[in-house]
């Protein structure tokens, strides 16, 4: 590959510069299981000012009204988090073994909210063991907005459930980076090339993100070469940042690249 150190002609796109609290990814290590199997969901939280955060996950199985989660009294619960990253284990309900086999099987939504100090009081409810009401873990979009802008983050992920063979279910594809450091002169760009490897879903992204300067666009689909590019805009000062680069697709897989950037 040749790799492209340019002038940047145009501004790094700013839905691609992490400059605060965000829930970046959610990515399960299986993203197909059946009912009664147990995956784990990777989160990768980024907290590019060091503010300190409380982060809680939970999942929400919608058979009917309410949580099959609820029901069943599994309580959501503050998420241990070091370095940036959490590993939640996600059960898929025995329950739906019993849904008609013509019909298909609901997906276990995974949400994580990230909160900066003071900013969520719903976490501190959880951590005193309070009673909840189900709907708050039904349908998040209901009192999102009542969340302070700043500070806080909500993401959302899904993992599938069916009754397929093991073999033939959906996987996490991998990719890779070159270059593996990336680096430019400062307000310069350069030519980022994703490579993946595995099957993806009928579509899926790759999204670029930077704690400094940031990318020309915020994302690129794979060509049917499964090859990706986003050019990287480096800020106008030396330094490093670090870069994300994003895999996913409409069948819940997916695959996380995170290393430095370098304006030298």
């Amino acid at each position: 590959m040749v790799v492209l150190l340019l002038t940047a002609c145009g501004g790094a796109n700013d839905e691609t510069l992490l400059d605060e609290l965000r829930v970046l990814s959610m990515l399960p290590q299986a993203p197909e299981i059946a009912p009664g199997e147990t995956t784990t969901i990777d989160v990768r939280i980024v907290d590019p000012d060091a503010v300190g955060y409380r982060a809680l996950v939970w999942t929400c199985t919608r058979l009917g009204e309410d949580c099959l989660e609820d029901e069943e009294g599994r309580s959501p619960a503050l998420a241990t988090v070091a370095d940036g990253r959490a590993a939640v284990p996600v059960t898929a309900s025995m329950a739906l073994a019993a849904v008609a086999s013509d019909s298909p099987l609901p997906l276990v939504s995974v949400w994580a909210l990230a909160c900066a100090a003071d900013a969520c009081p719903l976490l501190d409810d959880v951590e005193r063991g309070d009673t909840i009401d189900a709907d708050v873990w039904a349908d998040p979009t209901d009192w999102m907005s009542d969340l302070p802008i700043e500070g806080t983050s909500l993401a959302l992920a899904s993992v599938q459930v069916s009754t397929r063979s093991a073999d033939t279910r959906h996987a996490n594809p991998t990719i890779t980076v070159s270059p593996e450091a990336p680096s430019v002169k400062p307000g310069g760009s350069v030519e980022v090339e994703v490579t993946i490897t595995g099957e993806l879903g009928s579509e899926a992204r790759v999204w670029g993100y930077a704690t400094a300067g940031g990318f020309e666009r915020p994302s690129d689909r794979p060509n049917a070469r499964l090859e990706a590019r986003l050019d990287w805009i480096a800020p106008d000062a030396a330094g490093s940042a670090d870069g994300f680069l994003l895999l996913v697709d409409d069948e819940g897989g997916g695959a996380l690249w995170e290393g430095p950037l370098t304006a030298e």
